[in-house]
């Protein structure tokens, strides 16, 4: 469980009165102005289950909220999106196009953690290296576009710093085109903040790619991580990133009317806390702008969220977009036979097993995917705590049960049974 942050998150509008003046009677008047725009009190009711946080509103640049935006911690896989302004950039400024083929070297076919499948020798456009960042947070696909346009990683890396440093990020610092783990390399909210609002405002068409929420090469279907898409109104990015240096990030972006808004949180303990605590943040962000939720979609006002949840999302080992430990090597095991197509959303859900034990639970999930069945690993809650594999999610027992048949007779899983 992640720690709450000693010092209080606040929302940020400095007036000209605090800074100037000492007298307690126009600090008292400074602050009830401000808390007539300000719905984010200093108390920090929202009380974010994350390391750091930032949101603002994209157009203006206003900030909404913010806890410990400066703290430095690894970026992970939100690295990707500057990787991805270099080579937009370089396309814009005539210097490449999608269509150029890039040569895999073996470097880059054996990068570890999240991929996009490329082998050693394989010839592979510019545009579907790009997609295969932003949508498969493809980690062999950023070194072999690096080689590609600097001749080697580290050349480019110094061109990321560069870029970093012309776009005000002056606390991070980048060691790698994809986020894998490395001593020095760290970022802060702030500054992946400014990142994507300068991505977002040069490059707007680049929101394509992040909002496609499934990507296709080699024959292999690669999801996207974000579970914002489809699920939180308006919402259309933008990265997602883990390592275990700092746990689960986002920089997430939505919008609604004419407001968009872009929300940075790092740090969470699991991917479904990140959802869920970048969700609050964002809705909350909207409703200081006057877009809250509509329709089926309304959301009552943030409330700060209980300690325990009920099921906490595991991570498999080859789920983790980026391999610990450093090195670009290992590959992700390929299914034995085509996946398993299943939906995400529902009440139901179909049990194979569960354990005492997550590392037992993870080799059991790693099984089922090695033969095409995308399964996952939720942790009960309280003490007596047990790690259900679980497959899918359903809106009715009927559909349920059609998977489970087709489990049965396709791949042999005849004891599942259907649970909410």
């Amino acid at each position: 469980m992640a720690k709450r942050s000693k010092s209080k998150a606040t929302s940020v509008q400095t007036t000209s009165a605090t800074q100037k003046s000492s007298k307690k009677s126009s600090s008292v008047s400074a602050k009830k102005s401000r808390a007539k725009s300000e719905p984010i009190s200093a108390d920090d009711p929202l009380r974010l289950r994350v390391r750091s946080a930032l949101a603002l509103d994209a157009e203006s640049g206003t900030l909404l909220y913010e806890k410990d935006a400066d703290k430095q911690i690894a970026p992970a896989s939100l690295t990707k999106i500057l990787t991805l302004y270099i080579v937009q950039e370089a396309i814009e400024q005539g210097k490449l196009s999608p269509d150029d083929q890039v040569r895999v070297s073996s470097r880059a076919a054996n990068a570890s953690g999240s991929v996009m499948d490329l082998y050693t020798g394989e010839r592979v456009s510019v545009r579907e290296l790009m997609k295969g960042m932003a949508i498969a947070s493809a980690n062999d696909g950023c070194v072999a576009i690096a080689e590609h346009m600097a001749g080697d990683v580290d050349s480019f890396v110094r061109i990321m710093n560069r870029k970093a440093r012309t776009l005000g990020m002056l606390r991070t610092t980048f060691k790698t085109p994809n986020g894998l783990p490395a001593d020095g390399q760290v970022t802060t909210a702030r500054d992946m903040a400014k990142l994507a609002r300068a991505y977002l405002k040069r490059f707007p068409q680049a929101l394509e790619m992040h909002a496609t929420r499934n990507y296709f090469h080699n024959r292999r279907n690669h999801q996207n991580a974000n579970r914002l898409l489809g699920e939180f109104e308006g919402a259309d990015g933008l990265k997602t990133g883990f390592v275990n240096a700092s746990g689960y990030n986002i920089i997430a972006t939505a919008k609604r009317g004419d407001k968009r808004i872009i929300a940075v949180t790092l740090g969470s303990t699991s991917s479904g806390i990140r959802k869920r605590e970048t969700s609050r943040l964002l809705e909350t962000a909207f409703v200081q702008v006057g877009k809250p939720a509509t329709g089926l979609a309304q959301a009552k006002a943030p409330q700060a969220v209980a300690a325990n949840d009920d099921e906490e999302i595991l991570p498999s080992r080859d789920e983790r977009p980026e391999a610990q430990g450093g090195g670009l090597v290992g590959r992700q095991n390929k299914p034995s036979q085509p996946v398993l197509q299943v939906p995400a959303k529902g009440r139901y859900t179909i049990q194979d097993s569960s354990y005492r034990s997550a590392e037992n639970a993870r080799a059991r999930q790693e099984c089922l995917r090695a033969t095409g069945v995308p399964a996952r690993v939720v942790a009960t809650r309280g003490e007596d705590k047990w790690y259900r594999v679980l497959i899918g999610r359903y809106t009715s027992v009927q559909e349920a049960e059609a998977t489970r048949r087709k489990l049965a007779q396709d791949y042999g899983l005849a004891n599942t049974i259907i649970v909410q």
